[in-house]
C-alpha cells in the first residue's frame, strides 16, 4: 500500500485550512467595508460575490507561484552534475554550506 493518496489527502486538507484562515482574517479586515457597502445599497451577493472573487484571485496566485517554483526546481534539481563542487547551478550559495 502506498503512502502517496493518504499524504496528498493530509496536503489537501492543510491547504484548505491554510486558505480559510487568510479568508478569515481578510474578511475581518474588510468588516467595516462590508457596513459601508451596505448601507450605501449594495446587495448580500454583492458582497459575496466581492469576497469570493477575493478568494479566488488568492488561489489563482497561489497556484501561478507554485506552478512557476515547480518547474524552476524541478529544473534546478535535475541535473546530474549537482552534487559536483563547482559544477553545480547552486554555485552561488555553496560558501554559505560550508
Amino acid at each position: 500500500m502506498t503512502l502517496s493518496g493518504p499524504l496528498a489527502g493530509i496536503a489537501l486538507l492543510l491547504v484548505m485550512i491554510g486558505v480559510f484562515s487568510v479568508m478569515r482574517i481578510r474578511c475581518r479586515c474588510r468588516r467595516k467595508s462590508f457596513g459601508v457597502r451596505m448601507a450605501v445599497g449594495a446587495q448580500p451577493r454583492q458582497i459575496l460575490a466581492m469576497v469570493l472573487r477575493g478568494g479566488a484571485a488568492l488561489i489563482a496566485g497561489g497556484i501561478g507561484v507554485g506552478c512557476f517554483a515547480s518547474f524552476a526546481l524541478t529544473a534546478v534539481f535535475s541535473q546530474p552534475d549537482l552534487g559536483r563542487v563547482g559544477k553545480g547551478s547552486l554555485d552561488v550559495c555553496r560558501p554559505c554550506w560550508r
